[in-house]
């Protein structure tokens, strides 16, 4: 479901790529990763952006250096977390 979850992504199909991050954290709710890129997803959506913010402050809460995009199964986030946190932040006027 990663790989898929990840192509899905690169194709821009959110809303279908979001449904599947949101299926893996269901699997394993300590996945930063998956949080990372759910929190991306919501970003992007124009009705659900405010969503993102527990989902970015949980990842940010595990970001680490030596991060590896495509291993499915990195369960930290990478350090752009940071800034998808502050614009989950920013959108809920904090």
């Amino acid at each position: 479901m990663f790989t898929q979850a990840n192509l899905m992504m690169s194709e821009h199909f959110n809303d279908s790529a979001l449904k599947t991050w949101k299926s893996l954290y269901s699997l394993d709710t300590t996945n930063a990763n998956a949080c990372y890129f759910i929190g991306q997803m919501l970003l992007k959506s124009p009705a659900h952006k405010a969503d993102a913010l527990p989902y970015l402050q949980k990842a940010a809460a595990h970001v680490i250096n030596h991060y590896l995009p495509d291993n499915p199964y990195e369960k930290n986030a990478p350090p752009p977390a940071y800034y998808y946190l502050a614009r989950a932040l920013h959108v809920n006027y904090r």
